[in-house]
């Protein structure tokens, strides 16, 4: 069987939760006999949009297309003619039997077309709420979370893209009824685009019942919860420190969405900087001005610093997505923090791989899997009080930290989630 996967962004330059997953899978299936190739897309202003090259990450081959966000109005965004086109040519150059969407930015939604007329059937993860809400994360600037996609409100979240009233039955001046109008297009057409699909994935609960709000049929989702490949030993992550401070992890992206400065601010208080630090591990420099507040925000108490073992918090830098378990290795917790409707991190697979319960926010797909008191511990989200006092009664009670460590759940397997996966393309294959 031959499979194409699509994600927007791809290793090494975009270690994502997205992009590790996609990898991830794509080198199990490979194990088990499938031809696979990935195909995403890569900025590059030297180089003509819509060209590619080939190569490979870890023995998986991957076709990257030059894509350099050009286009002349916000109604071109879901078609991406140029970034359209190549991916046709690349099913007809692959001739794959699947092809399985991890992600449809950069390529527009009018990809699932493109690829449902290649003949091969197709199959779309949902990882996120792109097809709702252009940020993906239903989180205005400034942190305030959306309950639904509403097109008035969507229209002040986005970028100043280039748009043309007349396209949308207005007059030269109505720019702002025109984004407006222009945001709800856009979702009825992202929406309209799923029924390409063959079959639509959902790792949670959480974002499947999301969708459904949307309109999208829950007997079209399939709720697949996601898996691991085995811990690996990895070099490069020093050991733990001696120290008798309870050491709390952060994982991933360092910026609004995932709650980065709730932990810095919990960590303002005195009593549990005496008794706890907190290692943040990740590109800094992916979003500076807020690493920047990160730095600010810490001179009114306990500093944070960059790569400093001493210091209360901790900027770390980044880690390759093979050292996570080595990372993990140095905390007593992870921690979890996110303002944003979390579908299902895979940092919690991880922390649970490595016997480490977790600490996160009491929303959607965090709070379906960290079970309080059992496998870590839930807090009201965005509250740094709450999140700061839970972490000092913990720095005071190991006792219940070793009780939930032993308590976090097996991890699925990569492997078993593979086999799942390939028994679901031979389903649609079959036929």
């Amino acid at each position: 069987m031959k499979v194409v996967q699509v994600v927007h962004d791809f290793l090494p330059n975009h270690p994502g939760g997205t992009e590790i997953h996609a990898w991830q899978l794509s080198r199990a299936l490979m194990a088990r006999g499938v031809e696979v190739t990935v195909l995403a897309t890569e900025r590059s202003e030297d180089e003509e949009q819509g060209s590619h090259r080939d190569f490979e990450v870890g023995g998986v081959p991957v076709r990257e297309v030059v894509w350099n966000d050009a286009f002349s109005d916000f109604a071109e965004r879901e078609r991406e003619p140029v970034t359209g086109e190549a991916l046709s040519a690349a099913l007809a150059d692959l001739a794959p039997d699947v092809v399985h969407f991890h992600h449809t930015a950069h390529w527009g939604a009018d990809a699932l077309r493109r690829a449902q007329e290649s003949g091969a059937a197709v199959i779309a993860t949902l990882h996120d709420y792109y097809a709702l809400c252009l940020r993906s994360t239903f989180l205005q600037p400034g942190g305030v979370r959306c309950d639904t996609a509403v097109p008035s409100v969507c229209a002040s979240c986005i970028p100043p893209w280039p748009v043309e009233p007349t396209r949308y039955g207005l007059e030269e001046g109505q720019e702002k009824a025109a984004r407006v109008s222009a945001v709800g297009a856009r979702q009825g057409f992202t929406l309209a685009a799923l029924d390409h699909a063959d079959l639509l994935i959902s790792p949670s609960r959480t974002l499947r019942d999301v969708y459904a709000v949307h309109g999208v049929s829950r007997d079209r989702v399939a709720v697949v919860p996601h898996g691991l490949p085995p811990a690996v030993e990895s070099e490069g992550i020093a050991p733990r420190p001696d120290g008798d401070r309870l050491v709390c992890g952060f994982l991933g992206l360092i910026n609004e969405p995932k709650g980065a400065d709730l932990l810095v601010r919990a960590f303002q208080d005195p009593a549990l900087a005496a008794v706890a630090r907190c290692e943040m591990w990740g590109v800094v420099d992916w979003f500076p001005d807020y690493v920047a507040s990160l730095v600010e925000l810490g001179a009114g108490g306990p500093a944070v610093a960059s790569g400093s073992e001493e210091d209360t918090v901790a900027l770390m830098g980044p880690y390759e997505p093979d050292q996570a378990s080595a990372v993990l290795a140095r905390f007593d917790l992870l921690v979890i923090p996110s303002i944003w409707l979390e579908n299902a991190p895979l940092t919690i697979l991880e922390a649970y791989r490595s016997g480490l319960p977790v600490v996160a926010s009491d929303l959607g797909g965090m709070a379906e899997s960290v079970e309080d008191g059992r496998s870590g511990w839930t807090f009201a989200v965005g509250d740094a009080g709450a999140l700061g006092a839970l972490l000092a009664r913990l720095a005071d009670d190991r006792d219940e930290v070793a009780r939930c460590s032993a308590g976090v759940p097996a991890v699925r397997s990569m492997d078993d989630l593979a086999a799942e996966i390939e028994d679901l393309y031979g389903d649609l294959v079959a036929p």
